[in-house]
């Protein structure tokens, strides 16, 4: 019995299915690279947002703090002494060194009575309701940087809490 001989000559060959199967290793690399591109940027972005919300978290506890001490007067019929007297706005700025490098100021608040600031007010208007005592109306503002102190994010919190 005699066999088909084989259509291909060895001389004929140019080694084709090897340059096929590098131009597949590298596109496979490729694609492995960009992939690793993508998640190394999407790790910075979630240790970002954790930053950012660390540093609303201990803005927001700063304020609720201060809050707590206008409330805490108010019960023991004390007068609350805040730390402006004036109706201008609070200037954020001077809460932040001036120099880039410097370590971030510790949480601070400011507190603001606003009675003064208002022109006469009857209640009942825009929905609110009359028992609304403005005698007592107090513009809290907190500052507070990230967990870590560092200055790669910090939050300001304003309210106007009535106690």
């Amino acid at each position: 019995m005699t066999t088909a001989p084989c259509s291909l000559n060895a001389s004929r060959q140019r080694g084709a299915a090897l340059f096929v199967g590098l131009i597949l290793l590298i596109l496979l690399a490729l694609i492995g690279l960009a992939s690793m591109q993508s998640t190394l940027l999407q790790e910075r972005m979630a240790g970002n947002f954790r930053t950012v919300n660390l540093a609303f978290q201990n803005a927001e506890e700063t304020l609720r703090l201060a809050e707590g001490r206008i409330q805490a007067n108010a019960n023991a019929n004390l007068a609350f002494q805040p730390d402006r007297q004036d109706c201008a706005p609070i200037d954020y700025g001077t809460w932040l060194p001036p120099i880039a490098g410097a370590p971030s100021p510790a949480p601070a608040t400011q507190t603001q009575k606003l009675d003064q600031c208002i022109a006469t007010w009857t209640g009942g208007e825009f929905g609110q309701p009359r028992n609304v005592k403005v005698d007592d109306l107090y513009r809290v503002s907190s500052f507070a940087p990230d967990a870590g102190g560092s200055r790669a994010a910090s939050a300001v919190v304003d309210s106007i809490y009535i106690p």
